[in-house]
């Protein structure tokens, strides 16, 4: 019997089994609220070895590449140009990005800039400023990120659409994007300090699921590599298999 080697069974095995990611969760000047509280119920899932809270007006890309994944939501200020172009370069690893409300507020220092607009990373484009109003979650495409999410009501969002290039998971029954991916970046359109209140439903699970289900990366050029030294070594033996025998000499 012949068996054929795919480019994702390839993959598994270049990569082989991963242990459960890292993450660090990201809230500038979040004064008021507890970063360490959103940290504390994304490890309670057990879908991550370790989750680390950081509080900051200012991430570096250095501080976030030391993780596997990375969680990052704006509240009172920040800095718009250095945290989009540092997530910009974090994204670019193919590494998993969520960002998160307020980070499309147009409020001043709390809203990205950067690379990370520029350089299209970003799966949301702002409609200007945020919007104080309850909404629910409506349609959803069904995908793995919504599993466990059955109902979600929120009060703290920004006024955002798909961006170019991006799927557009969810919206509210508003109309406004809740979730949308582009490659390794998932946006959600939530405000994750659930200790503010204005949220309810199954929020949490939301942000677990876009932590830890699979999306498309962004492969590595070694990946590439080592897809294609594969399939260059199956397409050599499927071309052996299929030349003639050699005639035998009387």
């Amino acid at each position: 019997m012949t068996r054929s080697i795919t480019a994702g069974t390839l993959a598994l095995l270049a990569f082989g089994a991963q242990a459960a990611p890292t993450v660090l969760v990201v809230g500038t000047d979040n004064g008021g609220g507890s970063t360490t509280d959103i940290a504390s119920w994304l490890m309670a899932s057990a879908q991550f070895s370790s989750v680390t809270a950081l509080d900051t007006t200012s991430v570096s890309f250095a501080t976030m590449s030391a993780y596997d994944e990375v969680l990052f939501f704006t509240n009172h200020g920040g800095d718009p140009v250095g945290n989009g172009d540092a997530l910009a370069s974090f994204a670019a690893t193919g590494k998993r990005l969520v960002v998160s409300t307020f980070s499309y507020a147009e409020q001043g220092s709390n809203t990205l800039a950067g690379a990370f607009l520029s350089g299209g990373y970003s799966p949301f484009t702002s409609l200007g400023g945020s919007l104080y109003s309850t909404a629910s979650m409506g349609a959803n495409d069904a995908s793995a990120l919504f599993t466990g999410v059955a109902t979600l009501s929120n009060y703290y969002r920004d006024n955002v659409v798909a961006a170019a290039g991006a799927t557009l998971n969810a919206s509210y029954d508003d109309g406004v994007a809740l979730v949308a991916t582009k490659g390794n970046v998932i946006g959600v359109n939530v405000f994750p300090d659930d200790s503010f209140g204005g949220v309810s439903g199954d929020h949490r699970q939301l942000f677990v699921n876009a932590l830890s289900v699979p999306v498309a990366a962004v492969p590595e050029p070694e990946t590439y590599a080592m897809l294609l030294a594969g399939l260059g070594l199956v397409g050599a033996a499927t071309r052996r298999r299929r030349q003639p025998a050699e005639p035998v000499a009387a």
